[in-house]
């Protein structure tokens, strides 16, 4: 089965708006799968938010540039391998599973 990958994307949008003033915010994407993310814009509230309960996460948001993605891989621990048997009957068995 394929590990799960999710990534991060940092933008900034800039555009006039009705009263004719320039409008910039940030906000960051976390995109599951082609066209599916969830999208939420660097507030002061969000970012204390993220901040109170993620501090990592948090900090990571605030250094990386716009436009660059970053992506979270879901961690598997490596397979154990079973130690080798000191008996004469471990001996046998470990030769007849490596044929």
């Amino acid at each position: 089965m394929n590990k799960a990958n999710i990534s991060m994307i940092k933008y900034v949008m800039e555009f006039i708006g009705n009263d004719g003033n320039p409008v910039k915010f940030d906000y960051v994407d976390f995109e599951v799968a082609p066209n599916i993310f969830a999208r939420f814009k660097l507030t002061p509230n969000n970012e204390r938010a993220v901040m109170r309960y993620n501090p990592d996460l948090y900090q990571l948001i605030k250094n990386m540039p716009y436009g660059h993605e970053v992506i979270f891989q879901e961690y598997s621990e490596p397979l154990k391998t079973p130690a080798p048997s000191k008996s004469i009957s471990g001996i046998y068995s470990s030769a007849e599973n490596e044929l």
